[in-house]
């Protein structure tokens, strides 16, 4: 006898950056969440760099199947699929959005993507989350670092000293 689990009925929308600007990208985005420059999304902003995409550029939510996207008088118009929108559109399945330079797939079902670009690293959302955390003990100011060999803590460390806050306040 086979039973479903929820994992095996319940899709789980996801929003993935595949390309900004003329480089590839992977950033992988629950929904719903307002795109632009600034992205803000459950589990925090992230910063993009296309000189050609508004602040607030685009709007994307999953309702009873479907992916709902609503371009926010942008200056330089939101491709969905190909075609430039005006308001609010609404589609099946997966969809391609175009802000700008930029570049989302919108996937019906997002489970196994991989999660996030940090410098050359590709990384799952878990770690991801971590290394949020890491930027986030850095506006702090202090950070203490622990664990087994192979851990990534060296990886933790760039992190944190690359956001430049690493080095504030020292002489």
């Amino acid at each position: 006898m086979v039973h479903d689990t929820p994992e095996d009925v319940t899709a789980a929308p996801a929003i993935v950056m595949v390309a900004s600007g003329t480089a590839p990208a992977s950033l992988v985005l629950p929904s719903p969440a307002e795109l632009g420059r600034n992205i803000t999304a459950a589990g925090g902003i992230h910063e993009i760099h296309d000189e050609r995409m508004s602040r607030d550029h685009a709007k994307v939510s999953w309702d009873r199947g479907a992916w709902i996207v609503e371009d926010l008088e942008s200056r330089n118009g939101t491709l969905v699929n190909g075609e430039r929108i005006t308001g609010q559109v609404r589609r099946r399945g997966d969809v391609i959005v175009r802000l700008g330079h930029t570049v989302f797939v919108l996937l019906a079902d997002g489970r196994g993507q991989p999660g996030t670009t940090m410098g050359d690293l590709v990384v799952g959302p878990e770690l991801a989350r971590v290394f949020e955390q890491v930027k986030r003990a850095a506006d702090r100011g202090a950070l203490l670092i622990q664990g087994e060999p192979g851990t990534g803590k060296e990886v933790a460390a760039r992190l944190y000293h690359a956001s430049g806050h690493g080095l504030r306040g020292r002489s």
